[in-house]
């Protein structure tokens, strides 16, 4: 590997170390969820669904040939937890308290009777977990067989947002079948500090280390929708790898040059879902989604001066799929109920979980409610996320387990057409 790809690798996986802590521990660093309270609502098995706003993210096939114009925007507040224990006299942590932000915005505007145009506005990557720098430190001189780790340390402050803006245009090719496709304009923010091995803080005059960047990528999505019968629908949704081009840079300059530069792939994902309203008032829905993590097989930091590896870390992530039910009832006119549940598979393999993201397979659970009153709506939403324990990945040095890991999601939306 010649020294610029190696420089590109690094920055590709140093940002993806910066995108694998998302604070509600996804499938990776994938936030699907939160796309709006209504999706949030349904546990995101929405891709079968012709009616909701929220749609223009998650197929946007479904909402060709609407009859009207319609905008929804909102926020998602999550608040997560997580405990790490290494065993030592220092006891366990948990992560800082934090509430994260994931905003939202979806747009319709029929062209035609079978053209439409959308706009998507979502943050499906990111977020970030953060840990007490003094606990970290203390792992250093409590626990001996910590001094196996890499040189360039341990995560301690990971924040990452990757919004992505996606404008689409949907064709109703009959009045059962359309197609849609989108291109998606992402931006990637980063921010990493990680606390250093001591034998590394002796020769740099400091114990902590900081890099950020930034950078931009271009990716697209292709879906379809297929209306059975008034009872019986279907619907699939295909979004690309986005390569984003990045630039950054760390605060050590006796690394040498602080510049840094490269890229990183998010990864394609597929969705297939299915919607049934043969129940009075009852709409029942069912979504697979597919993650296509294989892509991430380490983290590799190389510095631009002098190609000094500043991080070389194991991954050997997984593809891994997403299992999702959704289930609505049309209370009254005004008022509908929703309800959903979510298993999520982790990509990460037991000897490769670390601090970074140490997450497992996933259940989430949610509830919300949906209010409209002639050409506008609003609608509320809570998930409560709970985490299979694990054990620290011994593959990357770590030692002890992780547990009690749980987050707290409350979606709000507000709906108006035109």
């Amino acid at each position: 590997m010649n020294r610029s790809s190696r420089v590109r690798k690094g920055v590709a996986t140093l940002v993806a170390g910066c995108c694998l802590s998302g604070a509600v521990f996804g499938a990776g660093f994938q936030l699907y969820n939160e796309g709006s309270a209504e999706a949030l609502g349904l546990g995101a098995a929405v891709t079968a669904r012709r009616d909701l706003l929220s749609n223009t993210w998650y197929n946007p096939a479904a909402l060709a040939g609407s009859e009207k114009a319609g905008l929804s925007l909102g926020l998602t507040l999550v608040a997560p937890t997580y405990t790490y224990d290494a065993g030592g006299p220092g006891g366990d942590q948990e992560l800082e308290s934090a509430v994260h932000k994931v905003p939202h915005l979806n747009y319709v505007h029929p062209l035609s009777e079978r053209w439409t145009a959308m706009l998507a506005v979502t943050v499906p990557y990111g977020l970030g977990t953060e840990w007490d720098k003094a606990y970290l430190r203390s792992l250093y001189t409590t626990r001996t067989d910590f001094l196996t780790r890499p040189v360039m340390g341990i995560p301690q402050e990971i924040n990452l947002m990757a919004p992505h803006i996606t404008p689409s245009i949907g064709y109703r090719v009959t009045d059962e079948w359309s197609v849609a496709a989108g291109v998606s304009v992402v931006y990637a923010d980063f921010y990493l500090q990680n606390i250093l091995h001591p034998g590394a803080a002796a020769m740099l005059g400091t114990d902590e280390m900081e890099f950020e960047g930034d950078g931009m990528g271009l990716g697209y999505s292709l879906s379809t929708h297929y209306q059975f019968n008034p009872e019986w629908a279907v619907g699939l949704s295909f979004r690309s790898h986005v390569d984003l081009t990045l630039e950054g840079e760390n605060d050590t300059r006796a690394m040498g040059s602080p510049d840094i530069e490269g890229d990183l792939r998010l990864p394609p994902s597929l969705a297939l879902g299915v919607a049934n309203n043969s129940f009075e008032r009852w709409t029942l829905t069912a979504d697979v989604v597919w993650t296509g993590w294989s892509s991430y097989d380490k983290l590799l930091i190389m510095n631009d001066d002098n190609n000094t590896v500043m991080l070389n870390s194991e991954k050997d992530w997984d593809n891994v799929y997403s299992y999702r039910l959704g289930a609505e009832y049309q209370l009254s006119e005004a008022w509908v109920l929703r309800g959903g549940y979510v298993y999520d598979e982790s990509p990460v393999p037991d000897r490769t979980r670390g601090l970074e993201l140490p997450c497992n397979d996933r259940h989430m659970f949610s509830a919300g409610v949906g209010y409209t009153s002639g050409t506008w709506g609003v609608d509320v939403s809570y998930c409560f996320l709970l985490l299979d324990d694990g054990d620290a990945g011994e593959g990357l040095g770590y030692i002890g387990d992780f547990s009690d890991a749980n987050a707290h999601l409350v979606g709000f939306s507000f709906r108006k057409t035109f």
